[in-house]
């Protein structure tokens, strides 16, 4: 085998293995993001600023969601 035929075959192979893991990759961003919109009770836009939620008419002042140790997750990927 020549070396371009090697280069093809790692690529390949690479890219199977990112296929396999991309839907992960991008679903633990999306939980990681939906529980970062509700910790700073607003949207976050593309270039990091926030567009703030509405203000109830039952405004206690506290946060929507309260964190608590027991159901905190921190989601990482594993290499």
């Amino acid at each position: 085998m020549n070396d371009n035929s090697k280069k093809f075959d790692k690529f390949i192979a690479d890219y199977a293995v990112l296929k396999r893991k991309l839907p992960r990759m991008y679903g633990i961003e999306a939980v990681n993001l939906f529980k970062e919109n509700f910790d700073k009770e607003g949207f976050i836009v593309g270039n990091g600023s926030v567009i703030k939620w509405k203000k109830t008419r039952r405004n206690t002042g506290r946060k929507v969601l309260k964190k608590a140790d027991v159901y905190s997750v921190e989601f990482t990927l594993k290499e």
